[in-house]
Formats: structure tokens, C-alpha cells, sequence
């Protein structure tokens, strides 16, 4: 009968921790309710900025803009590729911004 007894008080504080894990959990998701939204960023490792330039003018041509305009800023602010390159993408987020 004691043995019962143990039992069910230890079943009884696994119970109210089970349950103090879980109002935090749920505190926290309200606190933060971006911490339920999944973000995905895509980076291109290419040394070519033509390359990168063909990645960014197929997601304009998908119709997914806000890749294509941060793909083609990455490529106008690296300062590391071919002045062209670069030219090239200030170009295409001028005329994404222009036909926007």
C-alpha cells in the first residue's frame, strides 16, 4: 500500500512537470510567434557572377521578386565580381523596381 502510494506521487510530479514543460512552450510560441515560421535563405556559392545572374533572371522570371532582388543586390554589392556583372544587376533590379 505505501509502495502505492510512492508510486502515485511520483506519477502525480511527472504529471505537473508534463504540464509546466508545456504551458512554457506555448508562453514562448505566443512571445515569439515568428519562431513558428520557417525561413529559408538560399545561398549561392558560384564564383561566376554570370552565373549568378541566370539564377537571379530565372527566379524574376518565375515571378518570385524578392529572391531575384536580393539575389541581384548579393551580386551588385560583392565587390569581388566582374564590374559587368555588376552592372548588369543594378540594371535588372532597376527594371524590376521600374515595372513593379
Amino acid at each position: 500500500m505505501l509502495r502505492k502510494i510512492k508510486l502515485m506521487k511520483q506519477l502525480m510530479a511527472i504529471i505537473i512537470l508534463l504540464l509546466i514543460i508545456a504551458s512554457c512552450a506555448r508562453y514562448k510560441t505566443h512571445q515569439y510567434p515568428e519562431a513558428n515560421e520557417k525561413n529559408y535563405h538560399v545561398d549561392f556559392y558560384t564564383k561566376s557572377g554570370k552565373d549568378q545572374l541566370k539564377y537571379a533572371k530565372q527566379f524574376a522570371g518565375e515571378g518570385d521578386y524578392e529572391k531575384a532582388i536580393d539575389l541581384f543586390q548579393r551580386i551588385y554589392e560583392n565587390t569581388k565580381l566582374e564590374s559587368a556583372a555588376r552592372e548588369e544587376a543594378l540594371l535588372n533590379l532597376g527594371n524590376i523596381y521600374a515595372n513593379g
